[in-house]
């Protein structure tokens, strides 16, 4: 069954590659919905997976740290999402 969530994700996630990192394994996990740059320096992400564990996986790759360089997340909210999130993934604004 579908699993719907809206995922903020908090660190150093902007100017960093970060968009297209979450495309990226969205693409590679079958992953539908989008990615956004917000104005208080977060990233939003709202998606749908195939089930819990698609997810799961999806968040996880999405949140990894590398330490040396690009993207740091330091935090991920993640809240359900009933709306519309549409076919394949891509950035939006």
């Amino acid at each position: 069954m579908p699993v719907k969530a809206r995922l903020v994700m908090k660190g150093i996630v902007q100017g960093v590659g970060y968009r297209w990192l979450v495309i990226r394994a969205a693409h590679n996990l079958g992953i539908s919905g989008w990615v956004r740059n917000a104005e208080d320096g977060t990233v939003e992400v709202v998606c749908s997976a195939r089930d819990k564990k698609h997810l799961d996986d999806f968040i996880e790759r999405i949140r990894r740290r590398d330490e040396l360089a690009g993207p740091q997340v330091q935090d991920v909210i993640v809240e359900p999402y009933d709306g519309p999130v549409g076919e394949g993934f891509e950035i939006t604004r």
